[in-house]
């Protein structure tokens, strides 16, 4: 007989995490480089749906309590306390919120991605073995985007659009990163 377990809370919460592996993989033909705006607003919205589930997960388990010690957790809040008021206090805050309509790189950017980096803490914190998938994930990724974009240069596999070669690869092996 097999068991048809219904997958916990925290199990959905590792798979929708490991699945953010593929981010940064999914070819767009109008976004050429993975920093573009499209592909920050959907990281944006990716952190932003996944925050309740972290927020569960995080008062069930007592992350809050021991988070907050953690030495790199404080320097970057720090980090973030700065830019913040650097932000506010600066010739353009509305661009150094939000970054300019290219890249949206400003410090809305680093407050997700400072969530991300929680959301993985936690769920590395519930699951020593998770951690180790998806470091592996991330290095068979990252090895495979580097193979593409390493065939792409030398030619043996024809870049995604023959247009823009030098950066429409950029989000599926960028060879032009490789200089």
């Amino acid at each position: 007989v097999v068991s048809m377990k219904k997958p916990s809370l925290s199990t959905w919460f590792e798979r929708v995490l490991f699945a953010s592996l593929l981010l940064f993989v999914v070819f767009i033909p109008s976004v050429y480089s993975p920093f573009q705006t499209p592909k920050t607003l959907g990281f944006y919205l990716y952190i932003e749906l996944l925050l309740p589930f972290f927020l569960i997960l995080g008062y069930r388990s007592q992350f809050f309590t021991h988070i907050l010690k953690d030495r790199f957790t404080q320097f970057f809040l720090l980090f973030l306390t700065i830019l913040t008021a650097s932000s506010l206090l600066g010739a353009n805050p509305w661009n150094s919120f939000f970054g300019n309509r290219l890249r949206m790189d400003g410090v809305v950017f680093w407050y997700h991605l400072f969530a991300y980096i929680l959301y993985l803490r936690l769920a590395f914190d519930q699951n020593p073995r998770f951690a180790r998938k998806f470091l592996y994930g991330y290095f068979i990724t990252m090895s495979l985007l580097g193979v593409i974009a390493v065939l792409q240069t030398i030619g043996w596999i024809p870049a995604i659009d023959k247009a823009f070669t030098s950066r429409s690869t950029a989000t599926f092996g960028n060879p032009s990163v490789l200089a």
